[in-house]
């Protein structure tokens, strides 16, 4: 298949997630549309989990663009929060049409200043890609998020947690 060939999702995977994964300790990753529906992940198996990890991430981003703005503050938003077995990632991805969140887990090491950087030249290759209808109604966006569920984990998966 030719990179003209593939699909939206094919192609976020193989522009942002796939460099991703080749870096030391990544467990998973995943980019959200704003409102935290899944437009493409690796390594989460179980899709309650990549679910809830979706909204809120959602909700961590909006909470801090929130908060940035009202200290004065309206650029890109990145978050790194360190917990004992894993380290939680987040940027926003400037220059595209609809605003896109890169949510990383990762265990935590020295690594992650050169992880940072590959995720600011993912951000940079993304280009103009579209990928996004925007804002939806409340019943459409409840029907995509469960369809987008489905093509990414299938329509009964469970499995383990990241």
């Amino acid at each position: 298949m030719t990179e003209s060939q593939r699909t939206p999702q094919e192609e976020l995977l193989a522009v942002v997630l796939d460099p991703l994964g080749g870096y030391p300790g990544t467990r998973a990753a995943a980019l959200l549309d704003a409102s935290g529906r899944i437009l493409a992940q690796r390594g989460f198996r179980d899709r309650g989990h990549a679910m809830s990890v979706g909204s809120l991430a959602a909700a961590l981003r909006a909470s801090g663009k929130r908060i940035g703005e009202l200290l004065g503050d309206t650029g890109i938003l990145r978050l790194q929060g360190e917990g004992g077995a894993r380290t939680l990632l987040l940027t926003e991805l400037p220059g595209l049409k609809h605003p896109l969140i890169l949510l990383v887990v990762a265990d935590p090491q020295p690594e992650q200043i050169a992880f940072r950087h590959a995720m600011q030249g993912v951000a940079r290759r993304l280009g103009n890609l579209t990928i996004s209808e925007g804002v939806q109604s409340a019943d459409a966006f409840e029907s995509s998020l469960m369809s987008s569920l489905d093509r990414l984990f299938g329509s009964d998966a469970a499995g383990e947690e990241v």
